[in-house]
């Protein structure tokens, strides 16, 4: 019975996001160094440096079953430690050597494993596990109390990091019972964060039961009823990643490709399109990638121990240019169409977070193919930044629809298993939660839908959020330097990938030491 066992594994392949190995013994001076007490710095005798330097431990805290094999979903894997010397303080040590665990995080089994395994020229879907893990989701995240169940809705303002990038968001939520006398949600973060949150209430909006509504991140409500999937989806002139983009299946295509001529990703989305018609709603469901996470807090911690003061300038630095940087570095999803004279930057769709999936609306004017049949639109983004599950297009005309606000009826901060829960004050609308309060609130249900209606909600909140982790060390000028130029954080995304996968699947034991 391998439940709850050490063993080692051979034979190791990667297929259709399962990992594929042969079970065996595993040799006594390997057990010592497994579950290390710190997440650096630990100590080995310098006679065991061949053990200890060239292992890649996997962890899951799911049963397995006892088999001559091992079948595991990459979901099931929730951390991998690889080794490597950590010389600095290796120098120090008279007594023996220090090991540095370089990763510890889901995303190395969950996207590198998968990705490192498929073909560089095909879609790679990303896991997608019913839950996230708490050390690599994105904040504030929102949940729903619904029939007695508590449900993960998504993120509300993901990546609004600073003062200068504050938003309003308008996360649609997930209802089992949208007519309910009371709705009950949550909001939190983590404890190194803090959250601001200004204006928040509910949008209830009424509608046709065989139509649906989503709200665009300017706050336009718009409807749709028969969105078209795409005839062609194309990701670098060889590759078709329809299938992975046609339903809400947990398909990802993770943006793997190489935008010809630029530092990015991309996929081309080519619509049929009735002729006459100038205007067209593009739907897609994505999220961003775990890996972008695991990314991203690499980057931050480039600013070593002087990260609270770039969090200082960055909230005074000017909005506009804030933007603009996190657009020439294609964070968002960029969203272009193809006109005579090439492709034309239209608009973005805003980082989600990759707490859960999300459907997101775009209104495009296509007054410039109104006789065509056919519309190409390009989606665009940073190397394995988003996961993308559906795209599709809605030409249909919106019927009416009826809306209404949801005031906060009662709102509380709490800090679970500590702190009793305050009420907030009726008429305060800026709210700040720190260290892992949790603001609960409740709406009172106003309107039900009559026959042949339904209601759709989304939770309105302005604000934005500090990550308040403490990084170690100097800044490191020399990497940071890197990120001035459009497209940087693109090259950080490969290069970053290409050194995780080298060590994952490199067999030689020279360059696995080797790898910073």
């Amino acid at each position: 019975d391998y439940h709850k066992k050490e063993f080692a594994i051979s034979h190791l392949k990667v297929s259709n996001e399962v990992l594929e190995a042969d079970p065996g013994p595993l040799l006594s001076e390997h057990t010592a160094y497994l579950n290390p007490a710190r997440p650096d710095h630990n100590r080995y005798p310098v006679n065991f440096q061949d053990v200890v330097l060239y292992e890649v431990h996997l962890y899951s805290q799911s049963p397995i079953n006892d088999s001559g094999h091992l079948s595991i979903p990459l979901k099931n894997f929730d951390r991998i430690d690889i080794y490597q010397l950590d010389k600095k303080s290796t120098n120090k040590s008279t007594a023996g050597s220090i090991v540095g665990i370089t990763l510890t995080t889901a995303a190395a089994v969950g996207i590198i494993v998968a990705i490192a395994d498929a073909s560089k020229s095909d879609p790679t879907p990303a896991p997608s596990p019913s839950t996230t893990p708490s050390n690599i989701s994105c904040s504030p995240q929102v949940y729903l109390a619904d029939n007695d169940h508590t449900e993960l809705q998504g993120t509300l303002y993901s990546g609004a990091l600073y003062a200068s990038l504050e938003r309003t968001d308008y996360l649609p939520l997930h209802m089992s019972q949208p007519d309910a006398d009371n709705l009950q949600i949550t909001v939190q973060g983590k404890k190194e964060e803090d959250i601001f949150v200004h204006d928040i209430h509910l949008m209830q909006v009424t509608h046709t039961d065989k139509e649906q509504a989503l709200i665009d991140r300017k706050g336009q409500i718009l409807i749709y009823a028969d969105p078209v999937s795409p005839e062609k989806a194309d990701i670098g002139g060889h590759a078709n990643a329809s299938r992975e983009i046609l339903a809400r299946d947990g398909k990802y295509y993770s943006f793997t490709n190489h935008s010809k001529g630029e530092n990015s990703s991309d996929i081309i989305l080519d619509f049929k399109k009735p002729t006459g018609i100038s205007t067209g709603k593009l739907i897609v469901n994505a999220k961003n990638s775990r890996w972008s996470y695991y990314l991203f807090s690499q980057f931050k911690s480039l600013y070593g121990d002087s990260y609270p003061g770039l969090l200082q300038r960055k909230d005074k630095a000017d909005p506009k240019k804030v933007l603009q940087c996190e657009l020439d570095q294609s964070l968002p999803l960029l969203v272009s169409v193809k006109d005579r004279g090439g492709w034309k930057f239209v608009d973005y769709f805003p980082t989600s977070g990759n707490t859960r999936d999300r459907d997101m609306i775009m209104n495009l004017d296509l007054s410039e193919f109104s006789s065509s049949d056919h519309v190409q639109i390009r989606l665009q983004t940073t190397f394995m930044f988003w996961d993308l599950d559906y795209a599709g297009m809605d030409f249909s005309q919106e019927n009416s629809f009826q809306t209404a606000i949801l005031p906060v009826s009662k709102q509380y901060t709490e800090n679970p298993g500590t702190d009793p829960a305050v009420r907030v004050p009726d008429d305060q609308s800026s709210i700040e939660i720190n260290g892992g309060e949790q603001l609960r609130m409740e709406f009172a249900n106003q309107r039900k839908a009559g026959n042949g209606l339904k209601n759709s909600y989304f939770l309105v909140g302005t604000g934005y959020y500090h990550d308040n982790t403490a990084f170690e060390g100097k800044p490191r000028y020399a990497e940071l330097i890197r990120f001035a130029g459009k497209g940087a954080f693109d090259k950080y995304s490969r290069e970053t990938f290409a050194n995780l996968v080298k060590n994952l699947r490199d067999q030689s034991k020279t360059e696995i030491v080797s790898a910073k």
